[in-house]
């Protein structure tokens, strides 16, 4: 009995270091009809209802992404954009998952995946890995099988000289990898790319690739 009562209290406290080690940012942005436009790094206000919550750990490394309404998580209508961002760090490796309205995101109907792993090198992504679930409850099926045709549950990409890769949703973090932005060797920043081509991500973005290089 007491060695149990040991290992509870060993845990609670580990947990309390962890919980104390993470620091909250809070962002401005607003939904477009297709995305979520971010308007100001840092806020200390509410200006218009709609923040990021983005929740950073004791190495400065974003470890959640929320995207809220009045203080609390969107319901979403759109099937290729998260509402939750969760990233979790190993070495040389970056775990990302997505959820929308509570759940892993599923691929039934935009592909999306649900879980990507990004291998890196250096800081620099090496290959890609990619997870999907579908809808298993409102699709039959003959449905399913269908799709599963043409969407793959798993897949594996190489990077190359010729695909800008990143990790997907880091725009919308200001801490990033501890103000890295990891990206393919030979990446090619896009000023016109619809979702980050703007300020405030655009100069956020280029400071995160120079520290990537340096």
């Amino acid at each position: 009995m007491k060695n149990l009562t040991i290992i509870f209290l060993t845990s609670l406290l580990i947990s309390s270091c962890n919980s104390q080690n993470k620091r909250i940012l809070i962002h401005e942005f607003s939904p477009t009809a297709s995305s979520w436009n971010l308007e100001k790094w840092n806020s200390d206000k509410n200006s218009n209802g709609y923040q990021i919550r983005e929740t950073v750990d004791s190495k400065n490394r974003v470890v959640k992404l929320e995207f809220m309404e009045n203080g609390k998580v969107l319901e979403n209508r759109l099937c290729y954009l998260p509402t939750v961002v969760e990233y979790e760090y190993q070495t040389d490796k970056i775990t990302e998952l997505l959820y929308s309205n509570g759940q892993p995101m599923e691929a039934t109907e935009c592909e999306m995946p649900f879980k990507t792993i990004y291998h890196l090198k250096d800081n620099y992504i090496t290959k890609v890995e990619t997870f999907r679930k579908f809808d298993t409850i409102n699709f039959s099926k003959n449905e399913l099988n269908e799709l599963r045709k043409y969407v793959s549950e798993y897949e594996l990409t190489v990077c190359n000289d010729s695909t800008n890769t990143e990790v997907d949703f880091y725009y919308h973090s200001f801490a990033k990898m501890n103000g890295i932005y990891p990206t393919n060797k030979h990446y090619k920043y896009d000023p016109e790319n619809y979702y980050y081509g703007d300020e405030p991500e655009a100069e956020s973005i280029l400071n995160g690739i120079k520290k990537l290089k340096n």
